[in-house]
């Protein structure tokens, strides 16, 4: 046993340093892995690991483990290595049955957790020789913000009066008429804004807005003392940081020249993350856990006040669209 464990640290350090691929001692076998795998918190993650051999395998044998600062975990087990895999990993790990005569030996870690984030290496072992590589496993940034989760109500007071607000101020949506509403010093009269009631000094706080099949959107955050009445430019230099769709073409992150951001295919729910100490302002999509862009908020306005979530249909030239925007309340990947 003392001999094994020291077999396994010796390997831990040699596999700290992350590579694509390593090679077996002879010319006539390679394991190959990738050299990251990106997993998503509650869904089953593959780490890849394939053999290609030029001679049919003589006894082959294959153990994973975990290497976290240092030591090592067993992951799955097999043959000479035996034993049992750490309770924590019991009954969420699995290697295809017929993996060497496939030549896959990849690694099926179920229902991933943030604590899951590691190096994984994979080790196989034969009558006359021995390869391993190793995989970092990342969880999908956007997961490890998610108990940042904060409640985001509309506040109609600030709505242009062709917005209309729902009773709970979850739901904005583009009217396409002027409403007799309460003119008020906080509500935007040129452009079709609306802020929610909660603003922030302090603190990291994630949200998420469902934007749907929506054409144009724009959604962020605002200063508090940010112009309500006339026309202005979204930008940072005027309190204001967001992106969003115009037309239905092309994504934006307004910045002072704005910037088009690279998306593929349609984002249908973004997630907006506030992280006041580090002064930065972080969008997602939501359904793929991918960073959009990053705003550093201390930079390029003289505005004051609270940071307050922000929303807005799109231009108020632009073809009515009567899909609301809506701030989600339960965060669900599959929606």
């Amino acid at each position: 046993m003392e001999q094994r464990r020291w077999l396994l640290l010796a390997l831990a350090l040699l596999l700290a340093i992350p590579v694509s691929a390593r090679c077996s001692l002879t010319d006539n076998f390679k394991l190959t892995s990738p050299e990251k795998v990106v997993g998503i918190v509650g869904q089953d993650t593959i780490l890849p690991c394939t053999i290609s051999s030029t001679k049919p395998l003589d006894n082959p044998q294959v153990h994973w483990i975990k290497i976290t600062d240092g030591h090592t975990e067993d992951i799955y087990p097999h043959g000479q290595f035996g034993g049992e895999p750490m309770q924590k990993y019991c009954g969420r790990t699995s290697v295809p049955g017929d993996g060497f005569a496939t030549g896959n030996v990849s690694l099926t870690l179920k229902n991933v957790q943030p604590a899951d984030e590691g190096i994984y290496s994979c080790i196989v072992t034969s009558r006359d020789w021995s390869t391993d590589t190793s995989t970092k496993l990342s969880i999908a940034e956007l997961f490890k913000v998610l108990h940042y989760e904060g409640d985001v109500t509309l506040d109609a007071d600030t709505a242009h009066p062709r917005l209309e607000i729902s009773a709970d101020g979850q739901k904005v949506k583009d009217t396409g008429v002027i409403r007799q509403v309460p003119s008020n010093e906080k509500r935007f009269d040129s452009h079709l804004f609306v802020l929610a009631k909660e603003g922030y000094t302090s603190g990291k706080h994630y949200w998420e807005v469902s934007v749907g099949r929506r054409r144009s959107w724009a959604l962020g955050i605002a200063r508090e003392s940010v112009t309500r009445k006339g026309p202005l430019t979204l930008c940072p230099q005027n309190g204001f940081w967001a992106i969003g769709l115009a037309d239905g073409r092309d994504y934006w992150a307004y910045t002072d020249h704005w910037t088009r951001l690279s998306v593929s295919g349609h984002l249908h729910k973004i997630g907006i993350f506030l992280n006041i100490p580090a002064k930065k302002l972080r969008f997602y999509n939501a359904h793929k856990g991918a960073t959009l862009y990053t705003f550093n908020i201390a930079d390029g306005s003289s505005k004051e006040g609270k940071f307050i979530p922000f929303l807005s249909t799109g231009p108020a030239t632009a073809k009515l669209d009567p899909e609301p925007l809506l701030i989600v309340q339960e965060f669900d990947d599959d929606d």
